[in-house]
């Protein structure tokens, strides 16, 4: 008996301090419900202004597949005209998209290296416009924040990808480079498929400081992107390729007269690359550098060697896209990837009398970074 009068007590001793334990708890749990109680995004259209509540709410985002920009970003539904038109702004994606790469699909989107082509080549170039860029780079003095790149990004590929890890919080819109090449699409055929349509269109490619252009085929595989700012299409793939000649018997020009002027143009290069044909020093970080033009079978190498143990590039008559106004332009395969894609820089040498300047540009955007100057030996 008396054993179980003990028990009993040591049970009325625990009652306080149980009762002190809940009256600790509720307030706890009150405070974490009122703070991560999700508050309704306000329902706005004007105002794209950017902040922290945002981009976490974009972030909560980004593990779904249904984001709702509507809500986060204001972005109203895409309505589809009866007939497919391809407007101004998705017009602009697909003309960047194919300067950019002459097959793209998703396997491209994801990486680091599409993070900085995207951001390159979608928002800090000065010769792409779109009209949800302007309307944020206007609101915000050209701030484009994480999550409004993303959307973007989400937008041109219809894929979820955050790109704060390349990023940070913002992007200068206006710390922008002209590319060196542009792009225009002439006309377009479509198709109509399950979940979108198949454009087929006429390509046209110039290059700064030439009057060369490059003729092209492009077929776009579009997908409906209800929310999308390139007219409510997202580009699930993308291939081009290279029409020898448009013109034939049917042409209003001769296709002998178009092979005359190519032979001309191709004259042209051969004789300004006789004139400059020699060696050409310079200094460089190891020492005396040398820049080299010599004729072979197969046309002329420019050769530039950094020192005598290493070179900078080997560039023959396939890597020299043109010649023009006193400027040689070199597109170089800087880099071959496992899985055969490769990676392009450019070089511009730009000559006068017994001397040449040498530039580089990482890709075809962003400013020309002056190397060196170069004296014939």
């Amino acid at each position: 008996m008396s054993q179980h009068k003990r028990k009993k007590r040591k049970k009325r001793r625990m009652l306080p301090g149980a009762i002190i334990g809940i009256f600790i708890l509720i307030p706890v749990l009150v405070f974490l419900v009122l703070f991560i109680r999700e508050k309704p995004a306000d329902n706005y259209k004007d105002d794209l202004a950017v902040t922290n509540t945002n981009i976490i709410a974009i972030a909560a985002l980004t593990n779904t597949d249904n984001r709702d920009y509507d809500k986060v970003l204001g972005i109203e539904e895409y309505e589809y005209p009866s007939e497919f038109i391809m407007g101004d702004n998705l017009k602009a994606a697909v003309t960047q998209l194919a300067l950019t790469y002459d097959n793209f699909d998703k396997d491209f989107a994801g990486s680091e290296e599409w993070k900085e082509t995207f951001i390159a080549r979608f928002i800090q170039n000065s010769r792409l416009s779109f009209d949800y860029l302007e309307m944020v780079s206007e609101k915000n003095n050209g701030q484009i924040f994480v999550d409004e790149l993303n959307y973007i990004q989400y937008s041109l590929t219809g894929m979820e990808l955050d790109v704060s890890s390349y990023t940070g919080g913002a992007v200068d819109r206006y710390d922008a480079a002209g590319p060196l090449n542009y792009g225009s699409i002439s006309d377009y055929d479509y198709a109509y498929t399950d979940n979108g349509v198949v454009v087929t269109a006429d390509f046209e490619i110039g290059y700064d400081g030439t009057d060369s252009v490059e003729k092209r085929e492009i077929t776009v595989e579009l997908h409906k992107n209800p929310y999308s700012c390139f007219d409510g299409y997202s580009v699930a793939a993308l291939s081009s390729k290279t029409v020898t000649s448009s013109l034939g018997p049917d042409s209003s020009t001769p296709m002998s007269d178009e092979t005359g002027r190519m032979d001309e143009n191709n004259g042209a290069k051969e004789d300004a690359l006789e004139n400059l044909a020699g060696e050409y020093t310079y200094l460089s970080d190891y020492g005396n550098g040398r820049l080299m033009i010599k004729r072979t079978s197969d046309g002329y190498d420019i050769f530039d060697y950094e020192s005598e143990f290493s070179y900078r590039f080997l560039a023959d008559a396939s890597n020299i896209e043109a010649i023009e106004n006193n400027r040689i332009y070199i597109k170089y395969p800087e880099q071959v990837f496992s899985d055969d894609t490769v990676s392009f820089c450019y070089y511009i040498l730009e000559y006068g009398t017994d001397e040449i300047d040498v530039y580089y540009r990482k890709s075809a955007f962003g400013e020309a970074e002056f190397l060196y100057h170069a004296e014939r030996k």
